[in-house]
């Protein structure tokens, strides 16, 4: 993005404005890190369910947040903002399908999530979709970029970051994540050009 605005320097707070169409503010701790999710701010999946949506996510939902964890928290919503999960599908150590490439890279299969999803809707049913990664937070497999095949020597470290190696290197295991999200992305995409929805579909 060149020109682009966040509801908040911080990501949980930035997702309640997302979800909401408000100001994270407005949400009081529903718009907060970590605090509970209130029943009377509605998430855009609640109203897109309501008129015959298919909802889900995978990977990490509105989080963090806290939702029902019982009767007493009466208050609080019970379900993700984000809608139903879809994190069944996960990676194996060990076996050949297992193309993860840092430690840093979680288990869930996200892009075969997705799939699972597409394929639980009814025929022609309108559907919502969040795509949620956990690698481009902290910690990263330090030295992946070396595994990875990353050069240094193309990394652009911005004004505020001392031009060290140390540097480099860490934006490069920044990288490596980052593509892992890309590369989930772009299958879902794709698939959805093979059944032929990606015409169809708005994408943010």
């Amino acid at each position: 993005f060149t020109n682009c605005f966040s509801g908040s320097p911080g990501s949980a707070p930035s997702r309640s404005s997302l979800v909401t169409g408000r100001y994270h503010w407005q949400n009081e701790q529903s718009g907060q890190h970590a605090s509970s999710w209130m029943k009377k701010y509605v998430p855009i999946a609640d109203i897109l369910k309501n008129e015959g949506y298919h909802t889900g996510f995978t990977g990490k939902g509105v989080d963090p947040f806290q939702y029902a964890r019982d009767e007493r928290d009466s208050l609080w919503r019970k379900e993700n903002a984000a809608g139903p999960p879809y994190n069944s599908i996960h990676y194996k150590k060990g076996d050949p399908g297992d193309e993860r490439t840092a430690a840093g890279i979680g288990s869930n299969n996200y892009f075969a999530n997705f799939r699972d999803f597409m394929r639980k809707r009814k025929k022609g049913q309108p559907f919502y979709f969040w795509y949620g990664t956990t690698e481009t937070n902290r910690a990263y497999e330090k030295d992946s970029w070396i595994r990875n095949n990353k050069n240094p020597e193309n990394v652009d470290v911005p004004g505020f970051l001392p031009d060290e190696k140390e540097i480099r290197g860490d934006m490069l295991d920044y990288a490596v994540e980052i593509e892992w999200f890309d590369l989930h992305l772009a299958r879902m995409l794709n698939y959805l050009d093979s059944v032929g929805e990606l015409e169809n579909t708005i994408i943010i």
